[in-house]
């Protein structure tokens, strides 16, 4: 009588468990508002678009519309790639020379951004005589717009010996490839496969948002935040972080995106009772909530 009396308690308590767990995460599945990330060969894609969502870097192409496969125009990685450095306030007030050309074609959200990767020495040669705003990013200028956002390009320059093993480069300049080669040794892009980087194709949004993950982890961004758990209470809907020598409470949004990151820099799609107390995490901070968080590999 007793076991069966015991049994029903901790059924009651499991249901009611979930019932609160439900009540304050109503949707622990993929929260983004765009549709065509449905289609499973944007499954690898997905995780980083969310987290460079959540961090303001990339947006839709419609309200529920990202369009993963389409092609990113110059203009538009150039304002990405600032966001991802977390620069933003940086921006405002900067002014494009008056000889800058194809200013006509520049979208006037990006006229700022443009004009402070000049001064910041992102944009230069021959994209100061002509930049081109509107057309697709390829993707050995991403290469070359990336080494420099992150001031890599001495770095980059003492490089006496190539060893990629990319076939189709060789048509890139030696500076180039040295650009191309630090920037794969640091994992920031990849070939499409072992033998081919593809320099020449179009960078699409998927990738984009990729490539802007890593970048972000070069940066000083201080809109993602590392920190230790100290304590996770789904019932109340909160967790507490060590963030320096400070442990931080912070509310977690309903539609909190939560993910791990594997041993390859994957990041794997879990939930919050997966994440373990005293585990190293990024988080992501949106109107005094958690809206994003990310197991760090160790």
């Amino acid at each position: 009588m007793k076991k069966a009396y015991y049994k029903l308690i901790k059924g009651i308590f499991v249901v009611y468990f979930f019932f609160c767990l439900t009540a304050f995460f109503p949707t622990l599945v993929f929260a983004l508002p765009f549709k065509d990330l449905d289609d499973k060969k944007f499954d690898w894609a997905t995780p980083f678009i969310d987290k460079m969502y959540n961090l303001g870097v990339v947006s839709g192409k419609a309200q529920d519309i990202f369009a993963p496969a389409d092609p990113i125009k110059r203009q538009e990685f150039i304002v990405m790639l600032i966001k991802a450095l977390g620069e933003e306030s940086k921006v405002k007030g900067n002014l494009l020379p008056k000889d800058f050309p194809n200013q006509g074609k520049i979208q006037s959200w990006a006229k700022e951004y443009i004009a402070y990767s000049i001064e910041k020495g992102i944009i230069t040669g021959d994209d100061i005589k002509n930049f081109r705003p509107e057309e697709n990013l390829k993707r050995y200028e991403a290469v070359i717009f990336i080494i420099k956002a992150l001031g890599l390009e001495k770095e980059a320059n003492s490089i006496k010996v190539l060893n990629l093993t990319f076939k189709d480069v060789y048509t890139l300049s030696f500076e180039t490839r040295k650009y191309l080669q630090l920037i794969v040794d640091k994992k920031i892009m990849s070939g499409v496969d072992k033998e081919n980087f593809k320099p020449y194709d179009n960078i699409t949004r998927a990738q984009a948002a990729k490539v802007l993950n890593q970048v972000v982890k070069y940066s000083n961004n201080t809109r993602i935040v590392k920190g230790r758990i100290e304590n996770l209470n789904l019932l109340e809907g909160n967790i507490e972080i060590l963030q320096g020598n400070i442990i931080k409470k912070y509310n977690l949004d309903k539609n909190v995106s939560v993910y791990k990151e594997d041993e390859k820099g994957n990041l794997i799609k879990i939930e919050l009772k997966d994440l373990k107390k005293y585990q190293d995490v990024n988080y992501i901070i949106k109107s005094n909530n958690i809206s994003y968080i990310e197991a760090i590999y160790s």
